[in-house]
Parts: C-alpha cells; sequence; structure tokens
C-alpha cells in the first residue's frame, strides 16, 4: 500500500523514494517513466535489480582505479589481481544482460 486512508505516503513509499534519489536524480527520472505504472512486488523487484545493476557498475569503475593504482606504483602483482576481479564483475554483468534479452 503506498498511501494511507488519510492519503499520506506510507513509509515504505517513503523509503523507496529516499533510496531512488539517493542513485540519482537522472536514474530517479528514467525509473519514474519506465515504471509509472508498478507497485507492489514489481516495483520491489525492479528497484532491487536497479539497485544491483549500479552496484556492479561501480564494482568495475572501482576495480578500474585499482588497477591504475596499481600500475603507476609499479606494482604489477596487485595489478593482475585486480584486473582478474574486474574481469569477473564485467562477465557477470554480461551474463546478466543476455539473462536480461532472453
Amino acid at each position: 500500500m503506498f498511501f494511507t486512508e488519510t492519503g499520506e505516503e506510507t513509509q515504505l513509499t517513503k523509503d523507496a523514494k529516499a533510496l531512488i534519489n539517493a542513485l540519482s536524480d537522472d536514474l530517479y527520472l528514467n525509473m519514474q517513466n519506465t515504471l509509472g505504472n508498478l507497485s507492489g512486488r514489481a516495483l520491489a523487484e525492479n528497484l532491487c535489480e536497479t539497485v544491483l545493476k549500479e552496484d556492479l557498475k561501480r564494482q568495475i569503475e572501482v576495480q578500474q582505479l585499482r588497477e591504475k593504482q596499481a600500475l603507476i606504483d609499479g606494482d604489477f602483482s596487485t595489478y593482475e589481481a585486480e584486473k582478474q576481479k574486474r574481469l569477473k564483475a564485467e562477465l557477470t554483468q554480461r551474463m546478466n544482460q543476455e539473462v536480461e534479452i532472453r
């Protein structure tokens, strides 16, 4: 339930909006356009999927930064370890995209 009997937003709705706003304004607008008619479980599932995708993107970005820093420092073993972590995250991302296509 997204609104109380008096027409006020429920705490769940407020929390969902806060999460969306925390992700980014652009993401919020995109989600509003695509998820405008969703509610309840469908909305929650889409929010979770979006959060997981964004988290994976950030993980890849962090791994890239760590790789670059290791190269700058001349630490090639750390570079290789970070590269492997990034490649694993990218593979996970690609597999998730293929599942969505099907």
